[in-house]
């Protein structure tokens, strides 16, 4: 239990609900877990947004409401203010933003999600959200339970999706589950395929 968000394992935790809850945080959930390339403007993702809300008949949001909204995912993962430097220490920062997930790019409007190894994501962590997308994946589909390398990294609510990691990021966390569970998990890179 980690009643103030002192451990970066805990935000990793609440970063994966989060995503993994399109209705409760849209946007959480549909910038870091479907398909996109990982520098967007903040305008595009606001119509992206909008047509979302047209094509899943969502009840109407102003366009106003869907700007602050935008402002508060934004500011859950950036911790400086594009072309004016971080923030001062004093200012009240999510804690999200000690994930590094999202940065600002040196255009003004335009974020860059951080794909990369992602060191302080704990290996328990990771296995919950495997798991879950194994088991979401499982009731979706026909009883398969091999698992391609590519689906696992860029798969929609993938844990290699929701967490930016790199391939060598996902491939160090399946091999370290392979060597600490191998009654559980195989990981097979026979014949060139992962």
């Amino acid at each position: 239990w980690d009643r103030y968000l002192e451990h970066t394992s805990s935000l990793w935790v609440l970063h994966w609900q989060l995503v993994r809850d399109a209705r409760r945080a849209t946007i959480f959930s549909w910038v870091f877990s479907n398909p996109r390339p990982s520098r967007f403007a903040r305008d595009q993702l606001l119509e992206e947004l909008l047509q979302l809300a047209r094509d899943t008949k969502t009840r109407a949001r102003s366009m106003s409401t869907l700007k602050k909204d935008l402002e508060v995912f934004l500011r859950s993962y950036v911790s400086q203010r594009p072309g004016q430097g971080p923030l001062p220490e004093e200012a009240l920062l999510s804690p999200l933003t000690r994930l590094r997930l999202l940065r600002p790019t040196s255009e003004r409007g335009v974020f860059e999600l951080v794909e990369g190894l992602h060191p302080s994501l704990p290996l328990l962590v990771f296995e919950a959200a495997l798991v879950d997308y194994l088991r979401h994946r499982r009731s979706h589909s026909s009883g398969h339970h091999v698992v391609s390398l590519d689906e696992l990294l860029y798969g929609t609510w993938s844990p290699g999706r929701m967490f930016r990691l790199s391939p060598e990021g996902l491939i160090e966390r399946l091999e370290a589950l392979c060597q600490r569970a191998p009654d559980r998990y195989l990981f097979d890179d026979t014949a060139g395929l992962r």
